[in-house]
């Protein structure tokens, strides 16, 4: 019997190895046709799982970037009352309130800034502003509810009456045309005024409290055929790149009594 199966499969072997010998060709076709299906359904899938990986990543990010934009306000708020603290301790008796700068003047002939605090936060016209370094701005020169301008030490209508502090030398600091400049006009022949000496504000006409810094003297020329010194004065801030300022609220400018009548 185990003759007879063995001679059975042995006249069916040549029949198989022929059937395969055609079949072969025609399932590599088949598997060659069907190949780039499965590759579509392949890449398909792979594209919707990186489509949502993409939005996760992407949703992630703008959730960082959020995150990092608050942490970086945070870090301002910080410094901003650091600063407004650091004032105060230098000026204990007087009050301030910090204040940003919104936006500037378009008239280029003008160096005014513009404020995001106004009356409702108590600033009046003629307060004195002061930067973050404590040194001063300029004056706030209009005002309405929720904005205040402030018109800079640089401008051409800006005087205040200042000195020397290593000298006492006394003259009246004005704005000029030429950018971020000053002159202190009015500085007596004789008085020795040299380039890096402090000016302050001395307080007389009553627009602006003593003793707050202006700027450092750049340059001071003294001519013989002149009544007065040239002397250039440079702020100490630096008015072209300020954000947030402090308002003297506690300070409003005082009128010259006019003397009395006999």
């Amino acid at each position: 019997m185990f003759l007879s199966v063995a001679s059975r499969f042995a006249v069916l072997q040549p029949v198989e190895d022929l059937a395969l010998t055609f079949a072969s060709p025609v399932q590599q076709r088949l598997t060659d046709a069907v190949r780039p299906l499965v590759d579509i359904v392949t890449d398909y899938s792979d594209r919707q799982r990186l489509a949502g990986e993409n939005a996760r990543l992407r949703a992630d990010l703008e959730r960082l970037s959020v995150e990092v934009a608050r942490l970086r306000e945070n870090e301002e708020r910080v410094k901003t009352l650091e600063a407004l603290l650091a004032v105060r301790s230098a000026f204990p008796d007087e009050t301030f309130i910090a204040a940003s700068v919104t936006g500037r003047s378009p008239d280029a002939l003008k160096s005014v800034i513009i404020l995001n605090r106004g009356t409702s936060d108590g600033v009046r016209e003629g307060m004195v502003v002061l930067s973050e370094g404590k040194s001063l701005v300029g004056h706030v020169s209009r005002v309405t509810a929720n904005h205040a301008w402030v018109t800079l030490v640089t401008d051409p209508s800006s005087a205040v009456s200042a000195y020397v502090q290593e000298s006492r030398a006394t003259g009246v600091v004005v704005g000029t045309h030429e950018g971020d400049g000053m002159e202190m006009q009015y500085v007596r022949q004789g008085l020795a005024v040299h380039e890096g000496d402090t000016v302050v504000t001395s307080g007389e006409g009553g627009k602006t409290p003593p003793g707050l810094v202006i700027g450092r003297v750049t340059e001071a020329r003294a001519n013989e055929q002149d009544l007065f010194q040239q002397v250039k004065v440079q702020p100490l801030a630096t008015l072209s790149r300020l954000d947030t300022v402090l308002v003297m609220t506690s300070f409003l400018p005082q009128s010259p009594e006019a003397p009395e009548s006999e």
